[in-house]
Formats: C-alpha cells, sequence, structure tokens
C-alpha cells in the first residue's frame, strides 16, 4: 500500500500546471514585502556586526577589532 501511495504521488507531480504570466495586485505586493524585509535584515546584519560577505567589510571589520584589541 506504501508503494501505491508513492507511485500516486510521484503520478501527481507528472500533471502540467498552465503557465501564469501575470500576477495578481496582492502577489506583486507580498513579493515587493519580502524583498523589502530581506534587504533590511540584510543591512541591518551588516551595520550590527560590520562584516557581511563583502571581503572589504570583512577586512576593515578584522582590523578595527584587531585595534582595539577585541579579536
Amino acid at each position: 500500500m506504501e508503494f501505491d501511495s508513492i507511485i500516486a504521488q510521484a503520478d501527481a507531480l507528472l500533471i502540467e500546471h498552465p503557465l501564469r504570466t501575470a500576477l495578481t495586485e496582492a502577489e506583486i505586493k507580498q513579493i515587493a514585502n519580502y524583498f523589502y524585509a530581506q534587504t533590511l535584515y540584510a543591512d541591518e546584519d551588516l551595520r550590527e556586526e560590520g562584516v557581511g560577505s563583502d571581503p572589504v567589510f570583512e577586512s576593515v571589520h578584522r582590523q578595527f577589532a584587531e585595534a582595539r584589541g577585541w579579536g
């Protein structure tokens, strides 16, 4: 029975779904809000930690920490 269930789930994945070519206003707003929140989060993380993923920021943060005796 478990095997039949797995096959049924796999068959359901093969059903073609129509291609969407447009978004609703609510979806656009939700995507924009998510992007904005992620951008703010990344900015806050960079400001608090002073590091981020940029090698220049990492270098400056390390030099500053060493000069202050933190590292």
